[in-house]
């Protein structure tokens, strides 16, 4: 025989009710936590890539920034180059224009030298620069014949020759030439002649001597002192 309880169903229905409910309640609250993780992922990964950005942003107007003052120094640095390029092309042109002075100068000092220690009594001829001594022995020490002319001597080589009423003054302007040991050495009296075919004594004499190295400095400390 079968029993139905009609009461205890209808005791049982309003559990069943209640825990489904609960259930609906649980998965609403799931769902709405799983939104709000979403949200905050989406917010987050937005925040990253902004301020990745930013700092892009930043780095690439700081870069902008130092191309710029790059070019501007680029600029300036071309424009000292070239200035110093102009500088030291004008230093050579100087430093040409000196030594070209010099050389024009050397043999106005070397004059007013001669001229200043020349004893009255000697009036001279010639003076050549470059002739070497050894033209007037007509034969080399080995005994190779010298040819006037080819055999020239060093620039510094200098031969002097003159007249003289007394046989003592060029003695005496050699002597007068050799005091001057900063700027001549080698000074040599070569030989002393009497001319024969005169009325009064006159002698001619030949005079060598050689320029000291540095000569060409030896002026410009010269000219340095007698500009102060």
């Amino acid at each position: 025989m079968i029993r139905i309880n009609l009461n205890g169903e209808k005791r049982g229905a309003p559990v069943k009710t209640k825990r489904k409910k609960r259930k609906q309640k649980s998965e609403v609250e799931q769902n709405i936590i799983l939104i709000l993780l979403v949200l905050i992922g989406v917010g987050v990964f937005f925040l990253i890539g902004w301020k990745i950005n930013s700092d892009y942003d930043e780095q690439a107007a700081i870069k902008a920034q130092k191309q710029a003052e790059y070019k501007k120094l680029e600029h300036w640095e071309q424009k000292k180059l070239e200035l110093d390029i102009q500088k030291e092309l004008l230093n050579e042109k100087i430093q040409k224009i000196s030594q070209l002075k010099s050389r024009r100068e050397g043999p106005v000092k070397l004059l007013e030298d001669v001229f200043n220690n020349l004893p009255k009594s000697i009036w001279l001829q010639s003076i050549v620069q470059g002739y070497d001594r050894r033209l007037t022995d007509k034969v080399d020490p080995k005994g190779k014949a010298l040819t006037p002319g080819r055999n020239i001597g060093k620039p510094n080589d200098l031969m002097i020759k003159g007249m003289s009423k007394t046989q003592d003054a060029p003695t005496t302007f050699a002597n007068s030439i050799q005091g001057l040991d900063s700027k001549y050495n080698n000074v040599i009296l070569e030989s002393i002649v009497e001319e024969k075919e005169t009325s009064v004594p006159v002698f001619q004499f030949t005079l060598f001597l050689k320029l000291v190295p540095g000569y060409e400095k030896i002026l410009e400390a010269e000219q340095k002192g007698e500009q102060k």
